[in-house]
This record gives structure tokens, sequence and C-alpha cells, in this order.
């Protein structure tokens, strides 16, 4: 018998080899995100870039610990600034009001790196997910606005309502939204947050998880939490009233029976501190939770209050099971829609 050529042996490894590759490549293709229009049309980034140039303001509704949103929101903010270095202004619910002038130092070369981000009140996930953006921000010269109410004002909203507000003195109502604030309690995310206090499931098969109470050392416990809730059997539908019953019982402790209201002072004031830093001719893009900006509600709802003329973008953020079309309940929610997968890793917050 014919020994075999070690050549053609390993000409059939390599093809065997390339071919398994290619099986497993194929067949394990993993999708990091998908993105699709308002009405469920798959699009990509690039649309989203291009759609930005007829707008004034670009909302980026973003879940705060998604790494895959915070990467495309960096690159957006590049990709309005290669198309128009001169004419973009940046802004984010994640510093409040009260911490522009440190902002400002920093921005101006009068303080280091190392006071700003000391002294200033900044979130756990600041330096992988917002610190980019801050930075880009200050090298290209870019304005850049805190704009979100200083969180001590949210959580006495949270407890005594909006018009608490009021009591405060005019040094301290610098850092909030015009009084008195209008509250459309049938808006969307205030609709949810007032079900949720009494009992009900909010919007998408959302339910509450763990509601924190707002302190100087909670930024973001006034955000809506979610969890998602899956039906089919008694067990779980048991467990999610269990869960509800005893967030609003710990809710009830904790005072914050205005949580819907502390919602609307946050997108009131980002809407003040938006309108009051926009300049026309130039393009202005905000970061904030998606509950702030869905439906072209919350912050929207109070810029259109006072200019209806501008010219406003949503993009809004989700996770899905599923990427392969965008789910009935997200249809509608901005007028681009990032979906990551439920798995998707996360950063710290």
């Amino acid at each position: 018998m014919k020994p075999a050529n070690p050549l053609t042996k390993t000409k059939t490894l390599i093809i065997l080899s390339l071919l398994t590759l290619s099986f497993m490549l194929t067949g394990s293709h993993l999708i990091s995100y998908r993105i699709f229009t308002g009405e469920g049309k798959a699009t990509d980034f690039q649309a989203i870039v291009d759609a930005s140039q007829n707008y004034d303001i670009i909302f980026f509704g973003e879940q705060h610990t998604d790494p895959i949103g915070h990467w495309l929101e960096f690159r957006l903010l590049k990709a309005l600034y290669e198309r128009d270095s001169s004419n973009v202004i940046v802004g984010m619910e994640m510093f409040e009001a009260d911490g522009q002038l440190l902002i400002d130092e920093y921005f101006k070369n009068q303080i280091s790196q190392k006071s700003f981000e000391k002294e200033e009140r900044l979130w756990n996930n600041y330096q992988t997910d917002y610190k980019p953006i801050l930075e880009f921000a200050k090298e290209k010269n870019l304005r850049f606005v805190a704009t979100n109410i200083p969180r001590r004002y949210a959580a006495i909203v949270a407890r005594k309502g909006i018009a608490y507000l009021d009591s405060l003195d005019s040094q301290s109502k610098q850092f909030i939204a015009e009084l008195p604030v209008p509250f459309n309690k049938d808006l969307h995310v205030y609709k949810e947050l007032s079900e949720m206090m009494g009992g009900g499931q909010m919007h998408g098969g959302k339910t509450p998880g763990t509601i924190k109470k707002e302190t100087d050392e909670n930024p973001k416990s006034m955000h809506t939490p979610k969890g998602t809730i899956k039906a089919g059997n008694d067990k779980t539908e048991n467990e999610n009233q269990k869960a509800m019953e005893e967030m609003k019982k710990m809710m009830k402790n904790h005072g914050l029976g205005h949580i819907a209201e502390a919602q609307a002072i946050k997108d009131a004031t980002m809407a003040y501190f938006i309108l009051k830093n926009f300049e026309n001719g130039k393009k202005f893009i905000h970061y904030d939770g998606s509950k702030h900006s869905d439906y072209h509600e919350g912050i929207v709802w109070y810029i259109k209050q006072k200019r209806p003329d501008l010219k406003i973008l949503v993009i809004s953020s989700v996770q899905q099971e599923n990427l392969d079309s965008l789910n009935t309940e997200n249809k509608g929610l901005g007028d681009f829609i990032l979906v990551t997968p439920e798995d998707m890793t996360q950063t710290h917050r």
C-alpha cells in the first residue's frame, strides 16, 4: 500500500479546518446591536448621522449601563463635529446645573483634571462612559452644559411635590427650571410612574425592581427602574405582585409620594438649560436616560412649550432578547431606536 502524501494530508487538514471555522462563524454570528426607525424599519448608524444634519437638537436617550450605547454616543458626537466643527453644543443629564462652574473652570484649564473629578459629583460609570465625551468636548473647545437639577431639589420634589419649590430662595432657584413648572400627568413616563405607585404594570412589560431613597450619595435613584416581567404562570405573577407591593411599601416609608413630579422637574430643568444655552444655527446634542425623551415627551415636551419651532430628533434605546426585528411595544419610542441584546454585559453604575 502506497503511503499517504504528507503534503496532501496537510492540505486536507487545512481545508477541513477552514470549513469548520466557516461553519462556526456562520452558525454563531453575534449581533451586538441593531438600529431601527421609529416605524421598525432596519437602518444603520450612518442614517442617524445623516438625519442629524436636519435638526436643531438631537436627544440620545440611553440605557445608562449599556456599553454599546455609550460607544455610539461618542461616535455620534465625533461625526457631528467632523461635519461642522464650529456648530456643536453638548449637554448631559449626568451633570447637575450647580456643577457648571467646575466644568467651565476645567475647560479653561483653571483647575486640574484631578480637582475637577474630585469636586464634581460624578456618576460611578463616569470614567468609562461619560469621560470620553466630556474630554472630547474639552479638547475641541465645545460648549458643555450641565443640564440636570441638583439631586437635593429632586429629592425635595419626590417627598413634597413640585409646589414646594416655591419656598426656595432665589439663589437656589437659579439651578432649576423657571417656576411655576407645568405638570402633564398624561405623558407616558409620568403616567407609568403614577401607575407604578398605584400598583399597575408599567408600559412595555416593565416592573419596578428596587428603588433607593434619593440622597446626595445616590444621584441615579430617581430613574425609572426596570426589570422584565415574564408572564406565563401563576408563580411568576405572584412574584411580580409581591415585588410591586414591597416596592410601594418602601416608597411610602421613604415618603416618595411624588416621584412622577420629581421626574418632571428633572425634565423641565434639563429643557430649561438646553434652551438657555441653545444658539440658532448650531446643533445641541443631549445625552439622557431614554425615559427622559421617549415618545418626544419628557424634556422634549417642555422644550416644545417654549420653542415649538425647533426641529428635534430623538434616539431611544432598548434591550430585546431577539434583534431580528423591533418589538411592537418599542415602536414609536423615538425617530431611531438602538436595540442591544438583553444579555449584553453592563458597565458599573
